[in-house]
């Protein structure tokens, strides 16, 4: 009996020992408190609105436009976890950088601004696809532990009123800490592309991960350059 019971004991305690050597790697997803409006406030997604990320500039003329940020976790394993980070710009609701106050005149930004449109509690945005430009690039990334990487970046673009053409853009991706690893890529005028890369993992903590898209657009003459920074993760 005594020798049974050191058994059963010894097995459970083993059991122990094993479940609790198990270490799922986590990663908690955050919204920030700068977020003007959350939609989605969950552990493995989170969407929401950011007043700034978008920058539009014409030579003389400094514009930013808000950004809808969409972060899930697709996937847990024991040792890694794999994410998305899309940040996407409706250039409705640009304001002047100078003064912050909203660009409505449409005699003379309506080619990249749109028609007005409002926030959606579900969706986040509304756009009005008959005049206006979209862009949206989407980060895929890999955490162990402390440590991130990038994998991948796409991205896109749409825009309703034909009148409006791209005349060139580029993507940079860029871990910026002690390795500094970067990698920028010509699109061209494609209007969607995808991109790898192999950066290796680094500190979390101590980088910056992130991507900026920039799309050149032009219009009769006006000429005008946007800018889409989307930070996966940022120091901290």
């Amino acid at each position: 009996m005594k020798k049974r019971l050191f058994v059963l004991i010894t097995i459970m305690a083993s059991l122990i020992f094993v479940n609790t050597s198990i270490s799922y790697a986590d990663d908690v997803l955050e919204i920030p408190d700068s977020a003007q409006k959350i939609f989605v406030d969950d552990s493995k997604h989170v969407k929401y609105k950011i007043s700034n990320g978008a920058y539009l500039s014409s030579g003389t003329q400094e514009l930013v436009a808000p950004v809808i940020v969409d972060e899930k976790i697709i996937s847990k394993s024991k040792e890694e976890v794999s994410g998305v980070t899309n940040y996407v710009t409706f250039l409705n609701e640009v304001k002047d950088i100078e003064n912050d106050n909203v660009i409505n005149n449409l005699d003379v930004f309506g080619f990249i601004v749109g028609k007005k449109v409002f926030a959606n509690s579900t969706t986040g945005s509304k756009w009005d696809s008959t005049i206006g430009v979209k862009i949206s690039t989407t980060i895929n990334w890999l955490k162990s532990g402390t440590t991130k990487k990038i994998t991948s970046v796409s991205g896109n673009y749409t825009i309703g009123d034909q009148s409006i053409r791209v005349t060139s853009s580029n993507i940079s991706i860029n871990q910026a800490g002690l390795g500094g690893y970067s990698a920028k890529y010509a699109l061209g005028t494609s209007n969607s592309w995808s991109r790898s890369v192999s950066f290796p993992y680094e500190q979390q903590g101590a980088t910056v991960g992130g991507a900026v898209y920039t799309v050149n657009l032009i219009r009769n003459s006006s000429t005008w350059n946007v800018v889409l920074n989307n930070t996966a993760w940022s120091f901290g």
